[in-house]
């Protein structure tokens, strides 16, 4: 599996089969690729919409995205999917994390600005869901 093009970790490379264009990629799969690819074309599309509000500076809606990719990986329950929807929730995971730094750095120190203050309280409410498994 890759993530942007980069192995998602040493042992990761027997996760995935065939190639999509988005943030994650399928490079071998043990249950052929079916089921993931066809969960990974709505995680990667919920990704890239996501991408694009939190450029708009729209971050409500771009974690509501992120959260709705991440519920995806739920419909994921077959054993042999397991390590792929575990790689999908950790780099959404982190997607959101980026984004919480993202938020605090604009909402504290000498340029602040206290409209982002709010959606980063939300960011932390989204990563401790994540973190409990929700």
């Amino acid at each position: 599996m890759r993530v942007n093009g980069k192995n998602s970790s040493p042992g990761d490379e027997s996760m995935g089969v065939g190639a999509q264009k988005g943030k994650i990629t399928l490079v071998s799969c043990p249950g052929g690729g079916n089921i993931c690819s066809h969960h990974l074309v709505n995680i990667n599309k919920n990704f890239h919409e996501s991408e694009k509000y939190r450029l708009e500076k729209n971050y409500s809606r771009a974690f509501d995205l992120l959260k709705e990719a991440y519920q995806t990986t739920h419909d994921l329950q077959k054993e042999s999917c397991l390590r792929c929807a575990t790689m999908f929730r950790s780099t959404i995971a982190r997607t959101v994390e980026n984004m919480q730094t993202e938020l605090h750095k604009m909402s504290t120190g000498l340029f602040k600005n206290k409209r982002y203050k709010e959606v980063y309280v939300e960011a932390g409410k989204i990563l401790q869901e994540m973190k409990n498994g929700g």
